[in-house]
């Protein structure tokens, strides 16, 4: 799929025929009912023999996408077997959000690829669920079915350690819109706060809530003008970091802001195209380590196509009772889980699964501290 501000009906669709005169690709525009919005969403399906593989990623499709940090998904799926169920969750919001592209059910390469889903077991899906945003105006039960809300859904009934309880909050971006504090504070981290955890030695269930201090445990991460200088691609970079000076400037975030940094992984120098946000707690460490070997708990991570805008993520109206989105995104909710079914422990931010390209030791001071200030443009 594909964005145009062209809207000759010519460009909706087109079917490229390779290979023998088979329809092998077919290039989709989807509808964008409401002013502003894009088709955002970045991911594969791939069709094998025996399996099919979704990847749910950060990456652009131009050359100068592999200079940056990026971040991906992939899960393998078989076949559907005498025991497998008839559908699950995630085939059901998988196959929802592609029928929103409103592709002609009599387009043949569109067909197969559907055909080819349902024949899927997505039944072990490693992950909590798939977060999707499409265009318009959602009312009733589709309040709960996207953005920010799904969020919330996937999140409002799992019970997690008590450590997690009032713990921080990162939102990792690059790219912000015009936000206001009544929805950054309000519903969109009313969502990423969502949870249940026991406490005390009652062991009742309780909230998570949101963090405990707001001004220190809610991290907002955006590289300084040194670190796009700096980078592999130098002033280059910025294109890829749009953020309006308007939009970034506002004085209810400054205390929120902070550096880039990388991380352990050497990603300092990779600006960051990766959007991902998180819950972790920090750990004991064990005697005799250093701050630098600090230990965290995550709670979950959403990875995936989201930036920080109302846009993405959607923004109530009437009274909570409608959710509006203008773009199309995709994004993958997962809760970090070690086979033994413990919490991933993580040391200098790595896990089994997850290679953190940001330090976890966030400062308190933000991007503004030093010389240079954070980058806008």
């Amino acid at each position: 799929c594909y964005q145009s501000e062209k809207r000759d009906d010519s460009l909706e669709q087109e079917v490229v025929r390779v290979r023998g005169g088979r329809a092998n690709l077919l290039i989709r525009r989807p509808p964008l009912p409401i002013k502003y919005g894009t088709h955002h969403s970045k991911f594969f399906i791939l069709v094998f023999d025996d399996k099919l593989r979704v990847i749910i990623h950060t990456a652009n499709m131009t050359q100068e996408q592999m200079f940056k940090t990026q971040g991906a998904w992939w899960q393998d799926f078989r076949f559907k077997g005498p025991a497998s169920p008839p559908s699950c969750r995630f085939e059901e919001d998988l196959l929802d959000y592609l029928g929103h592209y409103d592709v002609p059910r009599e387009t043949e390469v569109w067909a197969t690829m559907l055909r080819q889903m349902r024949r899927t077991d997505f039944s072990d899906a490693r992950c909590l669920g798939l977060v999707a945003s499409v265009p318009g105006y959602h009312r009733g039960a589709n309040v709960h079915k996207y953005g920010h809300m799904k969020v919330r859904s996937l999140l409002e009934g799992r019970e997690f350690d008590s450590c997690f309880e009032s713990s921080p909050l990162v939102y990792q971006f690059s790219s912000m819109g015009l936000l206001n504090d009544k929805w950054f504070y309000g519903e969109f981290t009313e969502s990423c706060s969502q949870g249940r955890c026991r406490r005390g030695e009652s062991r009742e269930l309780g909230l998570l809530g949101k963090p405990r201090d707001l001004e220190r445990d809610l991290h907002l991460v955006w590289p300084t003008v040194d670190e796009v200088r700096g980078s592999l691609e130098g002033w280059q970079a910025g294109f890829s970091i749009p953020g309006r000076e308007k939009n970034i400037s506002q004085s209810f975030l400054q205390q929120h802001y902070r550096k880039w940094g990388g991380g352990n992984l050497q990603r300092t120098r990779a600006a960051p195209h990766i959007k991902m946000y998180t819950r972790f707690c920090r750990c004991q460490s064990a005697e005799g380590k250093g701050e630098e070997e600090e230990d965290f708990k995550f709670a979950w991570f959403c990875l995936g196509s989201h930036n920080l805008s109302k846009a993405a993520w959607g923004a109530l109206q009437r009274k909570d009772s409608q959710l509006m989105i203008r773009s199309y995104e995709l994004s993958v909710l997962v809760a970090p889980r070690l086979p033994s079914d413990s919490y991933a422990m993580v040391r200098v931010r790595q896990i089994h699964v997850f290679l953190l390209p940001l330090s976890l030791s966030v400062q308190e001071k933000g991007p503004f501290d030093g010389e240079k200030g954070i980058a806008f443009r």
